[in-house]
Parts: C-alpha cells; sequence; structure tokens
C-alpha cells in the first residue's frame, strides 16, 4: 500500500470501502504532447502515482471482462472483478477491500457474490450485551457446472490479533451452486466474543479446487465512546442549521463535519481529547448572508456523554483598519490552527472580504500555543484598480485561545514601508504577485494575488511585530481560460521589518544566476548527510539574490569524484547522490538552458570541494561559493554599449558553510555569445569586487564568467550567457 491511499472505513456507517486495489505507485505511461505533468521516462512516456494511475488499471480490466461478457451490467462487472481479487495477507479489509485486481482471474472466474462485500457496521460500547448480527451472501455460478465450494473464514483483529472462535460464523461450510443459478448462506458475528475493540476484518474464501472466490467482510466493535452532541444558537439566540461544524482529533488525526437539520449536531466519538470549530452564520433579506461568527474550543476532552452549546451570542467583532482610508480588504482570513498529540495539524477558518458582521469567540479554556494558535490577518487593495499601486498586508497571531472579538487600528508607525521596484527582465510576459505572513508559529498564511505591472512599482506595508515576510512573483503568460502559465518565478525569504522604517526592494534585474539564500528548511542548498549529498540550487535567482527558478529547455547536474562521475540528475540545480564515507575531492556541475527569454539562455556553475561522512541526522552545507554579479543596468536590464562599464561582484559562500576568505577572482566577458571571451580588470575594494569591461558599439548582449577560489582550496566557476543587455 502507498503511504498516500485512503483507507476505510466509509464515514457515518464504517462500511466497507475501498472496494479493491491496483498499481498506482510509479507508474510509467505515454506522455500527451502538451502534458505538464509526471516525471519524463526517456522522451515519449512519464511516470505517475495517485488514483489516478491506480483507477486505469481497474478501468481496463473491467473493459477486458465487457468484452468477454457484453450483456454484464456494471453490478456484474464489479462482483466478478471483487470475487476474483488476490488479497495481500498482511492488510485489512479497511485497506484493501478484495485484494489487488487480478484481471488473468477475472477472465476466468465464474463464481461471484451478491453482496460483495459484508458490513456489519459499528457496535456501540460496552460489549456486554451486544446482539448478534446476521447477514445473507448470495454465491452466483456463471459456468455450465454445478461447483460445490467449502467455505471459510480469514481474517484478523487490532494489532493482527487472531479471530476468536465464533466472532465470525457461516451457516454452513459447504454450498452447491448450479449452473446458471445461485445458493446462499448466513454469516453472522458476535461482538460479545473478543479480547480486544477496534476493527476485525476479513474475508469469506470460497474454494472448489482451482476457483477461489473472496468476500470481504468487517465488523467495528467501538473501543470506549460517547456521544457528543453539539447545539448551535445564532446571535438571536435561536437554534439555526445554518452553521458549518468541525471536530477535531487531538490524541490522533482524524475529523468529523457536524451538521443538523435543527441545530443540534451528534456524533459518536472514542474517549478522547478534541478540538472543534464552530461557523455560524447569520442570514439576511432575501438569503443574503448578514454575518459570521468563528468560534473555537482548543480543547475538549470527552470522557463521558458530553453536551456543549456553540453560541454566536459569545462572539465579539473582529476589525482591523490601516492609514488609508481608500484602501478596502479583499483578503481576510481568520483561522484556528490546532496540533494534535501526534504531531498531526489542522487549519480551520474562513475568508471573507469584508469586516461588517464579522465575529469571533473563545470556548472553555486557554491552552498552551503549542496545541492552538488563532490568527487574524488582511490584506488591502486600492479598489477597482487592475494595478494597485499600494498593498497594506497585515497578520496577527494570539496563542492559546481564539480572541473573544478582536480590534486593531494600523497607524503608520505601526508599520514597514518597502518600495518595491520591478525591473523587465522577462519582457513579453505578465506578470502576479503575493505576499505571505510568516508568524512566529507555523501555522501558515493566506495572500492576495495581485497583477502587477512590470516595470513598475508598488508600495507595501506591513505589520512587523512577531511576523515576518515573504513574497513571489510570477512571470508567464495566459491561456485560454485566463489563468496564468507560469515560466519564471522568484522568491524572497522570510524578512523581519521594522515598524516606521521605509526599505527598497529591486526584483527582475539581470543577471539570472545561482545564488545561495537563506534555507528554508535544512536541506536546501547543496548539504551532506551522511553519505548522501543533496543538491537543491535557485538557478535563476535576480541580481538582488531572490532566489529564482524557470522553465528550461534542458538541463542537468552532474556528480564527479576524482574525475570518475559518481552520478547524474536530467534536472538543473537537483540531484542526489550516494558517495563513500572517506575524504574525497569533488566536482558538482550544474546547468540549463532556456529560450523563451533573451536573458540568461545558458547558465552554469561547477564547483570543486573536498568532503567526507557527516555524522548524525543534520545536514551539513557544504563549502561552495557563488558569483553574485550586480551591474548598474536600466529598467529594462540593459547597459550602455559603447562605453567602459564597471560591474560590482561578490562572492557568496553558502549560508552555514565553513568560514574562509576568497583569495582569487577572475572575470571574463563575451560579446558573441561565449564563443569568445575578453578578461576584465578585477579589483577588490576590500568590501567587494568589480570587473570593468569594455562595451563595444551596437545593441547586443554580454555575457559573464568568472572563477572564484578560497584559502581552503575549493572553487566556483560560473558561466552566464547574455547576462543583460547592451543599448
Amino acid at each position: 500500500m502507498a503511504d498516500f491511499s485512503s483507507r476505510g472505513p466509509r464515514v457515518g456507517d464504517d462500511a466497507l470501502k475501498p472496494d479493491i486495489t491496483a498499481p498506482g505507485v510509479d507508474i510509467v505511461a505515454a506522455r500527451s504532447a502538451n502534458g505538464v505533468i509526471g516525471d519524463p521516462v526517456g522522451d515519449r512516456y512519464v511516470t505517475i502515482s495517485g488514483t489516478s494511475m491506480a483507477t486505469p488499471h481497474v478501468a481496463g480490466s473491467a473493459a477486458l471482462l465487457a468484452q468477454q461478457h457484453p450483456g454484464w451490467r456494471a453490478d456484474r462487472l464489479k462482483a466478478t472483478l471483487m470475487a476474483a481479487a488476490k488479497p495481500h495477507q498482511d492488510q485489512t479489509a479497511y485497506q484493501q477491500g478484495a485484494g489487488r485486481v487480478d484481471v488473468a482471474h477475472a477472465i476466468t472466474q465464474q463464481v461471484s457474490t451478491d453482496p460483495v462485500s459484508v458490513s456489519f457496521g459499528r457496535t456501540l460500547w460496552p460489549h456486554g450485551d451486544d446482539a448478534p448480527i446476521t447477514r445473507t451472501v448470495t454465491w452466483r455460478n456463471d459456468g455450465p457446472a454445478p461447483v460445490t465450494v467449502d467455505l471459510t473464514i480469514e481474517g484478523a483483529g487490532p494489532g493482527g490479533r487472531a479471530l476468536p472462535a465464533g466472532l465470525f460464523q457461516l451457516g454452513t461450510g459447504q454450498l452447491t451452486v448450479p449452473a446458471g443459478g445461485t445458493a446462499a448462506t448466513t454469516v453472522t458475528v458476535n461482538t460479545r466474543l473478543g479480547d480486544a475493540d477496534g476493527y476485525w476484518t476479513g474475508r469469506i474464501v470460497a474454494r472448489s479446487g482451482a476457483t477461489v472466490a473472496v468476500t470481504p467482510l468487517a465488523v467495528h466493535r467501538e473501543v470506549e465512546s460517547y456521544t457528543l452532541t453539539v447545539e448551535h444558537l445564532n446571535r438571536a439566540g435561536e437554534r439555526t442549521s445554518d452553521h458549518w461544524t468541525t471536530l477535531l482529533g487531538m490524541d490522533t488525526f482524524a475529523y468529523w463535519d457536524l451538521v443538523s437539520p435543527d441545530g443540534v449536531a451528534t456524533v459518536r466519538v472514542p474517549k478522547g481529547h478534541y478540538g472543534l470549530t464552530g461557523l455560524v452564520f447569520e442570514p439576511g433579506p432575501e438569503d443574503e448572508q448578514r454575518g459570521m461568527s468563528l468560534l473555537a474550543q482548543p480543547l475538549l476532552t470527552v470522557d463521558r456523554d458530553t453536551r456543549i452549546v456553540v453560541d454566536a451570542r459569545r462572539a465579539k467583532p473582529v476589525r482591523m483598519t490601516v492609514p488609508d482610508r481608500n484602501a478596502t480588504p479583499q483578503l481576510i482570513d481568520l483561522s484556528g490552527n490546532f496540533t494534535a498529540d501526534d504531531g498531526s495539524a489542522y487549519g480551520v477558518g474562513l475568508w471573507a472580504d469584508t469586516f461588517t458582521g464579522l465575529t469571533s469567540g473563545q470556548l472553555g479554556k486557554p491552552v498552551s500555543a503549542d496545541q492552538f494558535v488563532a490568527t487574524v490577518s488582511s490584506q488591502w487593495i486600492e479598489p477597482d484598480t487592475a494595478n494597485s499601486p499600494y498593498l497594506y498586508a497585515l497578520a496577527e497571531a494570539i496563542p492559546g485561545r481564539m480572541p473573544t472579538g478582536f480590534v486593531r487600528d494600523y497607524g503608520r508607525r505601526d508599520l514597514a514601508t518597502v518600495v518595491h521596484r520591478f525591473r523587465g527582465g522577462y519582457t513579453g510576459t505578465e506578470t502576479e504577485r503575493s505576499v505571505y505572513p510568516v508568524l512566529e508559529y507555523n501555522v501558515g498564511g493566506s495572500a492576495l494575488v495581485l497583477p502587477t505591472v512590470v516595470p513598475g512599482q508598488r508600495v507595501e506595508y506591513y505589520n512587523t511585530t512577531g511576523v515576518r515576510w515573504e513574497s513571489e512573483i510570477y512571470f508567464g503568460t495566459r491561456d485560454d481560460e485566463g489563468w496564468l502559465e507560469p515560466q519564471a518565478v522568484l522568491f524572497s525569504t522570510p524578512t523581519a521589518y521594522r515598524a516606521g522604517r521605509v526599505v527598497r526592494e529591486t526584483w527582475s534585474q539581470a543577471p539570472f544566476a545561482p545564488s545561495f539564500p537563506t534555507p528554508r528548511w535544512p536541506e536546501q542548498s547543496v548539504t551532506r548527510t551522511g553519505d548522501t549529498i543533496l543538491v537543491d540550487l535557485p538557478m535563476f535567482s535576480d541580481a538582488a539574490g531572490h532566489p529564482g527558478g524557470s522553465l528550461t529547455g534542458s538541463g542537468r547536474t552532474d556528480l564527479w569524484r576524482n574525475g570518475k562521475l559518481v552520478g547524474e540528475s536530467e534536472y538543473a540545480g537537483y540531484g542526489e547522490f550516494t558517495v563513500p564515507a572517506g575524504a574525497v575531492d569533488y566536482r558538482l556541475v550544474t546547468s540549463a538552458t532556456r529560450s523563451f527569454t533573451d536573458l540568461s539562455t545558458e547558465v552554469e556553475s561547477s564547483w570543486t570541494f573536498r568532503s567526507r561522512h557527516v555524522a548524525g541526522d543534520t545536514p551539513a552545507r557544504l563549502p561552495l561559493m557563488a558569483v553574485r554579479f550586480a551591474p548598474p543596468l536600466g529598467i529594462d536590464s540593459s547597459a550602455p554599449a559603447g562605453r567602459s562599464f564597471v560591474v560590482p561582484v561578490q562572492v557568496q559562500r553558502q549560508p552555514g558553510a565553513p568560514s574562509v576568505r576568497v583569495t582569487k577572482l577572475t572575470v571574463d566577458v563575451s560579446y558573441d555569445g561565449g564563443k569568445t571571451w575578453q578578461a576584465a580588470r578585477v579589483r577588490d575594494g576590500g568590501h567587494g569586487w568589480t570587473a570593468t569591461v569594455q562595451h563595444p558599439v551596437g545593441a547586443g548582449y554580454a555575457s559573464l564568467r568568472a572563477t572564484a577560489r578560497d584559502s581552503a582550496g575549493n572553487t566556483v566557476t560560473e558561466r552566464i550567457i547574455q547576462a543583460y543587455r547592451l543599448r
């Protein structure tokens, strides 16, 4: 079973699902000419995992079976496929249903059952007075002669426990099924028997020589459980069915959507700890919504039959304001974020575009920030404007509780002002930008997707207490439905700003090349853990260092050891390589080409370094560098032709790598796409290097190449074809 496969039982009645399984991991299939999903396997195939791959196996099996039996309806095809399935001995019926589809068996299968599976549902705890439950199973024989089948039951309980004698009982151990006819018997479950509560599953197996037919069966012998009743009241104190309520498991991952036609929802749940959110809607005239109240109980202990009330009258208004009276909120996010004991995380909340009628409230007692964090955030723009000249982005975290009302009026002194200037690095594309809060708690965040004019500018205002901000900007073309199909992307790493300060940031200015940004997670950039080297680099970062990616025509990443190839990847900037433990000299090379833009059409970086086994599970950052060029270009990423030009250069160390000094840097320039190179005059100014080049007369491009060496002997060589334009 894949770790992402859905398991039963079915929500609500504990019925048996799934019915059948099929291969769905790393399935290779023909690639669509215009397909964008899947990992390439050669030129004509891709590999994909998921239910979308398992389903065609079953559909194809059904098609072959229907070809053999054109008069059969869908129920006959399903019954035969399930009866002929091949069960896995280590999987329960709630994991695999009847088993893996076996088309070779199915096309010769003559015996099937009705029903195709036997679900006994749930018997309520405690079990001393449970009454036996009996179901009838009918076997069909589609063959030309009678079949006598021996009937047995196989199965197991929680933790693989053996079936106790009598838990499942057949009415007979043998049946004769006439040709073209049916025969039936009963199967009974007695949940007073057994030494453990939980799910008991198995299968009825009918055998006659080589003929085998399986019928999965299951019962839920309920663990200690109680009834939770949740009553919902609107702001008028009246019961209302106009709500959306979710119960969340805080011991292990589980959730229930509670619905009620009369405002009172009930659910049977195991003894334990839960979280609950209730969103109560206030109806207005002609079914218009007049308001919403989000209430949350971070911790709810259910150790007896329990009743709680989600009362909208306990909630108070939520409101944020900004200094610009013309600004209007386009996105309001009010959320509760729960963390269960097993590490499972849940986020439940609402999006709105007005604070009018929006309220929030706490139910029960506060808890620690490790268990619950509420967030209130909003983003504001100039109304009725295709490209807003400003953005207000605000986000606050409230640890341990859902606030009973939240009011915050922000003034200029409360906000950082960030002037974002967008250069025209990617001409001929449309642009969308989003700005996300990164709160001190790991709860995520929401953002508007804003059309952005490039070249251009937007002034953005952020609150600063307990929050950093990150953003992303996509460049691409619109599809037939108006969605942006990205061709390049730039990101910012989470940044803390100071209230009252003005900061300027420049985006999408050439050259575009690899960089070493502050990593978001331990494995990012180039690291070694044990004897595995992992490469994860942004190949098309802009001159300011915003990490960037791009569609590429070709790409590869190779690792060499003492002149011999260790491994190769068909992805630019990415690869995972197993290496020997001893100290060895390595050479890492990564490259990419692209054609949708005239800038950085070819990028290549190569490094030499020495590495040995890294003990423990913490990735160690390898001693790599990146040469970062920052020429003073125009907004169209061009420099003046026919004159001397000074290019500032920085040699950027990978963050977290051993600290050494750069001992040598050379820079070359090419004006014919890298066919010939000229040495630039390089100077070390103490706070950075400069390279002076002589641009020829006339429009064209400048390509750059550089090599740096540090005091430990590590080197980097970087090449950027068409790094910037000449005008």
